[in-house]
């Protein structure tokens, strides 16, 4: 989405891509009621595979990344509170006891 770069004017911005997401052949997802995604990318990725309105529920770690989910089946996404491991297990915890 960029949209750190996009805040910033252009002779200020230079990218460098620390790592890239790619298809793997013959991957597939477990059957799961929850996915954890991690990047706008992420998601893009595990959308190829598996629609992600397919899924009961959806964890975004970022607003960048919920807005991808969104933007790619219309979904909603649970965004931790913080960006760390106890926002995560805290998320995961509320829907398990919801």
């Amino acid at each position: 989405l960029r949209t750190v770069q996009k805040a910033l004017p252009a002779e200020n911005v230079i990218d460098l891509p620390v790592y890239r997401m790619r298809s793997v052949e013959g991957s597939s997802l477990p059957e799961a009621d929850v996915v954890i995604v991690t990047s706008p990318e992420h998601a893009s990725a595990l959308h190829a595979l598996k629609p992600l309105h397919t899924f009961a529920q959806r964890i975004a770690m970022g607003t960048s990344t919920a807005q991808r989910i969104h933007e790619l089946c219309g979904a909603d996404a649970i965004i931790p509170w913080a960006s760390n491991e106890l926002a995560l297990v805290d998320a995961v915890f509320n829907i398990a006891t919801a």
